[in-house]
């Protein structure tokens, strides 16, 4: 068992695992949310990057941004936790399933934070490539 299938094998592991990488990225939201003209965009996808510090923020800076996150099923129930906490629910979908096999279509942007470092370069390439099959003519990675 790999060790993603070993996180999303167990919810309390799930939930370590997303408040884990909060502490990490989450610092990193509001200068990434002040950084880029996310103003410019309708709506925006971030892929693969657990209860989602970095959207909140971007989301938080940008009000008139929908927003949505895609990830595993136990991380994106912690993802809709956090969300809703912070009300951001109305403002954010939440997507779960895996990116190896699709990714959700149809939004401006597709933001991934902190995932393609996890994988081998063929695995990388692969979902890169899930994000722009499912990316309008317009979208941007």
């Amino acid at each position: 068992m790999g060790f993603f299938d070993w996180i999303k094998s167990d919810p309390v592991r799930s939930a370590a695992m997303a408040s884990f990488m909060g502490g990490i990225y989450g610092p990193q939201g509001p200068k990434i949310a002040a950084g880029y003209p996310f103003g410019n965009l309708s709506t925006l996808i971030d892929i693969g990057d657990s209860n989602d510090h970095v959207l909140a923020a971007i989301l938080a800076e940008h009000p008139r941004l929908r927003g949505a996150l895609f990830d595993l099923p136990p991380t994106a129930e912690v993802a809709r936790r956090f969300l809703g906490e912070r009300g951001l629910a109305g403002r954010c979908e939440v997507f779960s399933g895996d990116f190896f096999e699709t990714v959700p279509s149809g939004f401006d942007a597709y933001m991934l934070k902190s995932c393609l470092h996890d994988w081998k370069d063929l695995k990388s390439v692969e979902i890169l490539r899930r994000c722009r099959h499912a990316m309008p003519n317009h979208g941007r990675c």
